[in-house]
């Protein structure tokens, strides 16, 4: 039984040396990290732009940046109160 743990804990650290050590390289397909999403909000309005694309009838990237602030919150199931 204790041999049975200590070859699954050798398994489990040669996966994690492997997979770790190929975090830096990037393959040729890679999104440049300028493009990538880095925030919540990023992710927030690509889905906006998804949703709202086929209403407008433009493309995802066209649906201005401003869209998210009108439809945002009733996507996100929340309400806005104008005073």
């Amino acid at each position: 039984m204790l041999l049975r743990h200590i070859k699954l804990g050798l398994v489990a650290l040669t996966a994690l040396v492997g997979a770790t050590s190929c975090l830096d390289k990037y393959p040729d397909s890679a999104i440049p990290e300028k493009d990538a999403m880095q925030t919540f909000a990023d992710a927030e309005q690509h889905l906006i732009g998804a949703l709202m694309a086929p209403q407008l009838g433009v493309p995802a990237r066209e649906v201005p940046d401003w869209s998210g602030l009108l439809v945002g919150p009733v996507y996100r199931g929340t309400e806005v109160n104008l005073r």
